[in-house]
C-alpha cells in the first residue's frame, strides 16, 4: 500500500499571504481603496447658510449648531443610547 499523505510546502502564513495577496489585486478591492479616507478635512466646525427672502426674513437661517457647547455632549448621550437599546435588544433575543 502506497503513502496517503504527502506534505506539501504550502505553511498557514503562506497560504494566507497568497490569499490576501490575490484579494488585495481584485478589481473591487481595487476600486474601494481610498473610499473611506478623510483626508483634506480640516477642524472647523461644518456651518452653512441658507439666504433669506422675504417669506423668511432678510438675515436668512444659519446652520451653526454643531459649534455648540453642548453639542459634543448630546451625540454622546445619543451613542449612549444606541448602545444601550442595542443591549437590551441582544439580551431579549437571548433570552427568547
Amino acid at each position: 500500500m502506497g503513502q496517503m499523505y504527502t506534505p506539501g510546502t504550502d505553511t498557514p502564513a503562506s497560504v494566507y499571504g497568497d490569499f490576501k495577496a490575490q484579494v488585495s489585486a481584485s478589481p473591487i478591492m481595487s476600486s474601494a481603496s481610498g473610499f473611506f479616507s478623510a483626508s483634506g478635512i480640516g477642524g472647523a466646525c461644518p456651518t452653512w447658510h441658507i439666504p433669506g427672502n422675504k417669506y423668511w426674513g432678510q438675515a436668512g437661517f444659519s446652520f451653526d449648531f454643531f459649534c455648540a457647547d453642548g453639542m459634543l455632549a448630546l451625540l454622546a448621550l445619543a451613542g449612549y443610547m444606541v448602545l444601550a437599546v442595542g443591549a437590551f435588544s441582544a439580551f431579549r433575543i437571548a433570552i427568547y
